[in-house]
């Protein structure tokens, strides 16, 4: 794992993330709308006219995509959020560490002086 050393790495970084996520999302929305419409076809029947155990289960097969694909809440999403957070918490100690390390560094310099 390359370790992101800047800001611009890692806006880089997250966005490409984020678009290739978006991009998933888009492709398994289209893919589960075309699975529905698909079935609807092979019944011949629209929405309301669904029989209710067949509704059920498009209303489960949609509740799993929003599980999994919700772009708040879902599993996919907590994910990337979480691996984007810990990436830029990484990002802040690191800089706080070398902050600290030059001015501890600065501070070592002036006592030299002093003495």
């Amino acid at each position: 794992m390359n370790t992101i050393t800047t800001w611009d790495e890692l806006i880089a970084k997250q966005a490409k993330e984020t678009a290739d996520y978006l991009n998933e999302y888009k492709k398994n929305f289209e893919q589960f709308q075309a699975d529905q419409k698909t079935l609807r076809n092979t019944m011949s029947v629209g929405d309301g006219d669904l029989p209710k155990d067949v509704k059920e289960v498009f209303d489960r097969n949609e509740g799993a995509f929003k599980n999994e694909w919700g772009l708040v809440y879902g599993r996919r999403a907590k994910a990337l959020g979480f691996q984007h957070q810990k990436e830029i918490d990484g990002l802040l100690t690191r800089r706080m560490e070398i902050t600290k390390l030059q001015e501890q560094h600065a501070n070592s310099k002036e006592l030299e002086k002093t003495h």
